[in-house]
C-alpha cells in the first residue's frame, strides 16, 4: 500500500519552556482516498531559506552568532548565514552565505564564521535581518535557536 506524503511550513505554538525547531521539510501522513495513494516525486537534496524580523545593530559590535542546530546527515546537510541591511534587503559585504563558514555538526553553542569575520563588527546600517539558508535532506539541518554573545 502506499501513502500519500505533503510537506509543508507551519507555526507552533509552545508553552513558555517547549521547545520547536525549523527544517526543510517534515514529512505529513494525509489520509486520501485508496484510489489517489501515492508518494508525489521530490528533488533531494532540499534547499530553504528563512529570514529573521528586523535586529536592532547598534549593540552589536564585539558580539558573535551563535546557533544550536541538529544535524542528522552531517556527510550531506548543512547550514550557513548572511547578513542583510533589514532597509535595502542586500546582503552586507563579509557577511554573504558565500563567506559563510557553513555549520555541517551538530551543536547547542556553535559560533558562526564568515571567511574575514568571527563577530559582528563595523556593520554601519542601524538594522539588519539574518537569513538562514539550509540545505540538506527531509528534517536535518534542525535550526532550534540562534543568540548573540559578547566575544
Amino acid at each position: 500500500q502506499r501513502e500519500f506524503w505533503i510537506m509543508m511550513t507551519g507555526l507552533a505554538h509552545l508553552r513558555q519552556d517547549g521547545f520547536a525547531y525549523v527544517t526543510l521539510a517534515q514529512p505529513r501522513r494525509h489520509a486520501q482516498p485508496r484510489k489517489y495513494m501515492a508518494v508525489p516525486k521530490y528533488r533531494a537534496p532540499l534547499q530553504g531559506s528563512l529570514k529573521t524580523i528586523p535586529i536592532d545593530s547598534s549593540r552589536l559590535d564585539g558580539q558573535t552568532l551563535h546557533v544550536n542546530v541538529e544535524n542528522f546527515a552531517p556527510e550531506s546537510a548543512h547550514l550557513s548565514v548572511q547578513v542583510i541591511d533589514a532597509v535595502t534587503g542586500e546582503p552586507i559585504t563579509g557577511y554573504r552565505f558565500s563567506d559563510c563558514h557553513a555549520v555541517g555538526q551538530s551543536s547547542i553553542d556553535h559560533m558562526v564564521t564568515w571567511k574575514d569575520n568571527s563577530c559582528l563588527d563595523g556593520i554601519s546600517t542601524d538594522s539588519i535581518r539574518l537569513e538562514f539558508r539550509l540545505f540538506g535532506l527531509l528534517d536535518s539541518p534542525q535550526l532550534y535557536s540562534f543568540l548573540f554573545e559578547r566575544k
